[in-house]
């Protein structure tokens, strides 16, 4: 089973007995910040590309989800969109007339965020929020589900079109919506594409669909688009990868199956993909990076506990190493990363689902 925060994110509660000895040198590296809960929700999720900007805002949604038997449960359960800034914390983001579930899902330096809308499979609206309203960005003529994955500082923004028929995704196609068009990118021959990230200049990290357009979890390749073309990034050895984050330098982290079958996060540069290490499990993946080289994602122990990770200089630290002792939180894992080092994510906050934001001690 692939443990990641696509399908249901192990956010096991008893994971807080299963913590490894804490490194005397790294302890209390990080502060911790709780993001809050919206009125009437049970849980708070940071779950996205580009969830955290430079000025440590970051987006996410509220819902009535659970942890049952481990895993977190009724993930789009009554969702609610969220803008958390310091000065003003949690702020709720006017929803979609119509819509059952809402959510940010990625945003820029500029205060802009994208996320999505809908009722269910055939009603996914890609939506942008700016200045205090809400916009439906628009699906390519003839289809019925689109999703924005990210938004650059340019305002450029990527994501997936698709044709949902009796709840099968039938056609799925990259899309770049730039100063109100919709382009459609070039799939490299393949069934479809999903772009996950893009920057400043214009370079799209994502992957390509190697089976069903549905099936981008195990039937994926990762693919970078660049100067109008696409290129295919390779594997660690096995048979499906998928890319999810882009920084300025055009370097890219994501997950890979290698030729054991275990899932294992990449980092990607120059046509050179690396494993930049795990935390003795089967399943590790990297979902976001900065321009100085810090990576964060999760990682499973020897246990197949998943815990929030940080990889810098070659090491890989498990993020509740680097918190302080008795603190509460269980750090799941970790999906952005800003230029000042502050990461967000989601975990467990005395059993609860939260959100977190790190901010490094100085």
């Amino acid at each position: 089973m692939l443990r990641t925060r696509f399908t249901s994110v192990a956010l096991c509660a008893l994971t807080a007995l299963a913590l490894a000895p804490r490194p005397s040198e790294a302890q209390e590296s990080y502060t911790v910040t709780g993001l809050g809960i919206a009125t009437g929700k049970t849980a708070t999720v940071v779950y996205g590309t580009h969830t955290l900007n430079n000025a440590g805002h970051t987006t996410g949604f509220c819902n009535l989800g659970v942890i049952t038997n481990g895993l977190f449960a009724d993930w789009f359960l009554g969702n609610v969109p969220f803008l958390w800034t310091p000065q003003n914390g949690m702020e709720i983001l006017p929803l979609l007339p119509g819509s059952a579930f809402c959510g940010g899902w990625s945003l820029n330096d500029r205060g802009q965020i994208v996320g999505y809308a809908g009722n269910g499979p055939g009603d996914a609206h890609p939506v942008l929020w700016e200045k205090g309203t809400i916009r439906d960005l628009g699906a390519l003529p003839g289809d019925n589900d689109a999703f924005p994955y990210a938004i650059n500082n340019r305002g450029q923004i990527v994501g997936v079109s698709a044709l949902v028929e009796s709840g099968v995704q039938v056609r799925a196609l990259p899309v770049l919506w730039d100063n109100g068009k919709k382009h459609t990118l070039p799939t490299g021959g393949y069934l479809g594409a999903r772009p996950t990230d893009i920057n400043e200049k214009g370079q799209i990290a994502g992957l390509v669909n190697t089976g069903a357009p549905g099936d981008f979890f195990f039937a994926s390749l990762p693919a970078l688009w660049d100067n109008g073309s696409v290129s295919i990034l390779g594997t660690l050895g096995g048979a499906f990868a998928s890319a999810w984050d882009i920084n300025d330098k055009g370097q890219i982290v994501g997950y890979s199956q290698t030729a054991d079958g275990s899932i294992h996060g990449f980092f990607w540069e120059r046509g050179v993909m690396t494993d930049p290490g795990t935390r003795g499990g089967s399943f590790t993946a990297l979902w976001a990076l900065n321009s100085k080289g810090q990576l964060v994602g999760e990682s499973t122990d020897a246990d197949e506990v998943d815990h929030a990770i940080l990889v810098e200089n070659g090491v890989v630290y498990d993020l509740n190493d680097l918190i302080p002792a008795g603190s509460g939180w269980v750090l799941i894992f970790a999906d952005g990363i800003n230029e000042r080092g502050q990461i967000s994510g989601t975990g467990t906050y005395n059993g609860d689902v939260r959100g977190f934001l790190l901010t490094p001690k100085k």
